[in-house]
């Protein structure tokens, strides 16, 4: 079964630093340093976020944090780190 953060968020379990670190990254990218700096305080609240359907597109592995788009790959990207941010 995938792990993805939709699960992570629903079972109450964290991220490690190195998938903290991968969220911001795929998340973050081309993004102001203060919404990075934002999304890297969500990583670690993570499980205590709010639950969206969008997070089962996110996927968690050995190999790290990755996101599986439906159409619009960066649409998808954006909505789900508004999602993140509370948005």
């Amino acid at each position: 079964m995938q792990d993805t953060l939709s699960r992570r968020i629903r079972d109450k379990k964290g991220l490690t630093e190195k998938e903290q670190d991968d969220l911001v990254s795929l998340f973050g990218a081309y993004c102001q340093p203060r919404t990075k700096r934002l999304l890297a305080q969500v990583a670690r609240w993570i499980p205590d976020i709010k639950n969206r359907g969008i997070f089962n597109r996110v996927h968690i592995d050995k190999e790290g944090v990755s996101y599986c788009a439906g159409q619009s790959y960066s649409d998808e990207i954006r909505t789900v780190r508004k999602c993140l941010l509370g948005n």
